[in-house]
């Protein structure tokens, strides 16, 4: 039997119910994971309850990556054109994503 306009009533609102609870613990956790960070900090960069949970500041990094079909499109260029300018071009096609610092929490679970 489809739903009625009543049943599709009813879940919207018992959606849009459980939608605030999470939005607001998922702020909480936002302001415990901030002072979980700031405690990590003091202790180092790196804390550990055995039993329960390690904590680590994982630095900021950089990350690189290649366009494939950038790359692959270039080669038959350069191989077509007879080019040797290919670190040059290559250079070009150089993605890069920035990492800022963060905190790991790994949970220890059932040990």
């Amino acid at each position: 039997m489809p739903a009625s306009d009543n049943d599709v009533r009813d879940m919207l609102a018992s959606y849009f119910e459980l939608d605030d609870e999470i939005k607001a613990l998922e702020e909480d956790a936002g302001v415990l994971r901030k002072k979980l960070y700031a405690a990590t900090i003091d202790f180092g960069g790196a804390y550990k309850i055995d039993h329960l949970a390690s904590l680590k500041i994982v630095p900021a990094s950089v990350s690189h990556s290649y366009d494939t079909a950038g790359i692959d499109a270039l080669v038959a260029d350069l191989l077509r054109d007879g080019e040797i300018h290919t670190a040059q071009r290559l250079a070009t096609l150089r993605k890069e994503t920035k990492r800022v610092e963060s905190l790991r929490i790994t949970g220890l679970r059932g040990k």
